[in-house]
């Protein structure tokens, strides 16, 4: 668990915890982003990244799940342009 620099290095042993007691659980929290204060910056590109990889990243670094809700969380279908539906 530590290095012992006066005697040397000492036996690392991996952490035993006991077991758990009790329900599990689930904490939730709630980010709101200030869009009214920066309309012109684009908060969902920025936290989802090129292809999710940055949202990928944070969720693996952090252990959470990200989730991007509410009003242009989703594309605009008119920019991105027609679908042909066969």
């Amino acid at each position: 668990m530590y290095s012992d620099t006066a005697n040397g290095l000492v036996e690392r042993h991996p952490l035993e915890l006991p077991e758990a007691i009790g329900p599990i659980i689930h904490q939730q929290e709630k980010l709101f982003v200030p869009v009214k204060e920066y309309p012109d910056y684009n908060f969902v590109g920025r936290i989802l990244g090129p292809r999710g990889l940055t949202a990928k990243q944070l969720e693996a670094e952090t252990g959470c799940k990200i989730m991007v809700r509410g009003k242009s969380s989703m594309r605009d279908k008119k920019k991105v342009g027609s679908v042909a539906w066969l």
